[in-house]
C-alpha cells in the first residue's frame, strides 16, 4: 500500500486507487490507525479487501473530520470517527 491523497493497494492480482483524506492524516498516529483497522477487517476478509477497505474508511472519517476542523484533530479523534462512517456505510 502506498499513501497519500491517492493510495494505491495492489496485489499479484488486482488493484485499486483510493481517493481522499487530507493533510490532517499526515500526523503521528494515523498510520496505526490505519494498521489498526487494516487487521481487524483482515481478521474475517482477503489482504487485498482490507487493505482497500482500511484505506476508504480512514480517509473517509479524515474527510468527516476535516469538515467539521480542518486539520486540527489528532488519531484519537480518527479512530473515534471509524464507528460513525463504518455506519453510514453499511446502513
Amino acid at each position: 500500500m502506498v499513501k497519500g491523497t491517492e493510495t494505491m493497494v495492489a496485489s499479484l492480482e488486482e488493484k485499486a486507487i483510493i481517493r481522499g483524506g487530507n493533510p490532517g492524516l499526515t500526523k503521528g498516529g494515523s498510520g496505526d490507525v490505519l494498521a489498526g483497522l487494516t487487521v481487524a477487517i483482515l481478521a474475517k476478509n482477503d489482504p487485498f479487501l482490507a487493505a482497500c477497505s482500511a484505506s476508504y474508511i480512514v480517509k473517509a472519517a479524515a474527510d468527516e473530520l476535516y469538515t467539521k476542523v480542518g486539520t486540527n484533530y489528532n488519531s484519537n479523534d480518527l479512530a473515534d470517527t471509524i464507528p460513525q462512517i463504518h455506519h453510514n456505510l453499511t446502513k
